[in-house]
């Protein structure tokens, strides 16, 4: 239980920041199967951890609080959202969603315009085309290489202060790979200027960055059970 309420909250935490960023249908459903999934695991094993590690005593009072400052998530999630959409509209003035993306209707604070005759035609959709103000020959788009280059610092601090923590060689670069297909994952997500699977709407980089999440977040788990198992087995 201890490792479940442990590990859970990390993959609560990804299935949430994965909806709060989300920019297409994909990436909508796997932060809601991931967020899902976690709950379900997490929410007896932690309480029935919370309830056998108390006291008599305090034992209530105990999961009360666990169970308050879970009904406060929520609350904190809309607020953070509620931040966001001054930063990053997402409606238009007629109250019609507007998709984010590159090459896609963007005016929020960080808003970077590009000429039109500096974007492929076949990049520039009726949609953008309808978003493109009067009189204009320029689209406002995000600035995906400035996500991307904070997301890598955030990455690199993340790693020089986990340094010291890392439980075995090559953990750095687990954490490594995970951190950086998360925000790939993302900012793939937000692009349109993409390859993507035939037949699909997926973009092949964010199969391909959710496969190194997956993959770093599985040999990392794997071996720190190993190690524990070993661990016991020598004691």
């Amino acid at each position: 239980r201890k490792f479940i309420y442990t590990y859970n909250l990390l993959v609560y935490a990804a299935g949430v920041f994965i909806i709060m960023c989300a920019v297409n249908l994909p990436m909508l459903c796997l932060g809601i199967v991931v967020s899902g999934l976690s709950v379900g695991a997490g929410v007896p094993s932690s309480w029935s951890y919370i309830s056998e590690m108390s006291s008599s005593t305090s034992r209530a009072a105990n999961i009360g609080i666990s169970q308050f400052a879970w009904s406060c998530g929520p609350a904190a999630i809309f607020l953070i959202a509620l931040l966001f959409s001054f930063a990053f509209p997402t409606f238009g003035p007629d109250g019609a969603l507007l998709p984010a993306g590159p090459y896609g209707p963007f005016d929020g604070l960080f808003a970077m315009r590009l000429p039109v005759e500096a974007v492929r035609a076949r990049d520039i959709s009726e949609n953008i085309r309808a978003h493109i103000p009067e009189g204009a020959n320029y689209i406002s788009v995000h600035p995906t290489f400035l996500y991307e280059s904070v997301w890598n610092l955030l990455v690199l601090v993340g790693l020089l202060c986990f340094r010291k923590h890392k439980r075995f060689d090559g953990e750095l670069c687990l954490l490594y790979l995970g951190g950086y297909g998360l925000g790939r994952f993302i900012i793939e997500g937000i692009r349109t200027d993409t390859l993507f699977i035939p037949g699909t709407l997926v973009p092949v980089s964010q199969v391909l960055a959710i496969l190194m999440v997956v993959f770093a977040l599985g040999v990392d788990v794997a071996v720190r059970m190993r190690m524990k198992k070993k661990k016991i087995e020598t004691s």
